[in-house]
């Protein structure tokens, strides 16, 4: 193969030689721009590369704080459901305490009334005790006094008698006047 174009090249003409060799100089001059474009086309690829790499980093930096953001959003939003929660809880366990002392109080006022009420009752039985203390001091001072007075009225009586008695027998004793009546006194 060598051969036949070494044998071409002897057998064109001059004219067909020099067009050749301007070919191929020209050739030479434009490979160089081409040469130049594609250098240039690489490097606008690397650069293209470069800012699209460049740009993926923005975009997952950018993507990573929206992601970041989104949490920190997320765990504020638990806090402020926490903290509403544990508002929530903290009023529920103020009512309840709330309740517990109404309760207590009204537990309380219950028992007090009832203190009172037992202290009244039992001022009213001492009172009626003493009233009781009373009237049975009046009624053995009473009795005490009738049994006093009816000794003394027996007592009188007796004396009575004793001496309707003596003078009876006395008058038996002595004659009687004549005209003069004794009273007649009974036994009592």
């Amino acid at each position: 193969m060598v051969q036949a174009t070494l044998y071409q090249l002897q057998s064109q003409s001059q004219a067909t030689t020099q067009t050749t060799q301007k070919v191929a100089g020209e050739a030479q001059k434009t490979s160089a721009p081409q040469f130049e474009t594609e250098r240039l086309e690489q490097k606008k690829a690397e650069e293209q590369k470069q800012a699209q790499a460049e740009a993926q980093k923005v975009a997952a930096a950018k993507k990573a704080e929206e992601q970041k953001q989104a949490e920190e959003a997320r765990k504020a939003e638990a806090a402020k459901k926490a903290e509403a929660e544990k508002a929530a809880e903290q009023k529920r366990q103020a009512d309840i305490a709330k309740k517990r002392a109404e309760e207590e109080a009204k537990k309380k006022a219950a028992e007090e009334a009832k203190k009172k009420a037992a202290a009244d009752e039992a001022k009213k039985k001492a009172a009626a005790a003493e009233a009781a203390k009373k009237k049975a001091a009046e009624d053995a001072k009473r009795k005490a006094e009738d049994a006093r007075r009816k000794a003394a009225e027996d007592q009188k009586a007796a004396a009575l008698a004793e001496c309707c008695r003596t003078t009876y027998r006395t008058s038996r004793r002595w004659p009687k006047p004549m005209g003069i009546r004794w009273p007649v006194i009974s036994m009592i």
